[in-house]
């Protein structure tokens, strides 16, 4: 029998900031960059769990470097 430790939520850490298109939706947010397994994610400008240039859109990957990537602004 599985008990209630057995299903800790692992947080996934990413550095940098994501995309400004970047939306996610999860079963809570642990932080401003910190999500878990449970989070889902999609792009508002493709509309679609893909980003314009087709690569699937995460935290982790909608970053500085990638062709559709544009930065957050600055919040001062």
């Amino acid at each position: 029998m599985k008990t209630k430790d057995s299903f800790r939520l692992t947080p996934l850490h990413v550095s940098g900031r994501p995309c400004r298109f970047l939306r996610s939706q999860g079963a809570f947010r642990l932080g401003p960059t910190e999500y878990d397994e449970t989070t889902r994610f999609w792009c508002v400008r493709a509309l679609d769990a893909c980003g314009p240039d087709g690569m699937a859109a995460h935290a982790a990957w909608c970053q500085a470097g990638r062709a559709c990537y544009e930065a957050p602004p600055l919040v001062v």
